[in-house]
Parts: C-alpha cells; structure tokens; sequence
C-alpha cells in the first residue's frame, strides 16, 4: 500500500473498451489497499502524472506493531467502503 505526500497519479484499469480512468490521485490519497488487505494481485495501474513521494505500508509493517495495523486496516475499510458505495452509484446511472 502506498499513501501519496506529494505529486499527483491516475487509476488506470484496461475495460472492454480500451483503458479506462478510475480515479484521479493526490496527496494524502492511497492505492494497493486491495493487495495488502488480500495478498491478490492488483486490480489495477498507477501511473504518476507528476514526480510523487510516496509512503510504502507493507504487511510486515503492520504486523509487527498490531495496534498500528488494526488502525490501518479500519481506514482500509472506510476507503473500500466508499469507493464501492462511489462504483455501486455510478452502476446504478448505467442500468
């Protein structure tokens, strides 16, 4: 996982009908939430639009410290949770 101090970045995702953009990225936003919270594959790409200083969370971080991680994991939570509420509206314009 990797938090954004500073530059700015782009989610891309390949679709069925070319790349598309899925979010926009800035300081204090944050990517690979997924791939720590699951050790799956990423879901997706990060390109850096401008030069970016990056803050890098790995799992052995977390784990060696539990009350670090368990205050980690809970914002990974209300991330994931808001960008499905985000993808389940723009679903719902779609259909």
């Amino acid at each position: 996982m990797y938090i954004i101090l500073g530059g700015e970045a782009r989610v891309l995702k390949t679709g069925r009908d070319g790349e598309v953009e899925l979010a926009q990225l800035a300081p204090a936003d944050s990517f690979g939430e997924m791939a720590l919270a699951d050790k799956e594959a990423r879901s997706a790409s990060v390109v850096a639009d401008t030069d970016c200083v990056l803050v890098r969370i790995n799992d052995q971080a977390i784990h060696s410290r539990p009350e670090t991680g368990l205050k980690v994991y809970r914002n990974i939570a209300k991330v994931l949770s808001a960008r499905l509420r985000a993808a389940d509206e723009l679903l719902a314009w779609r259909l």
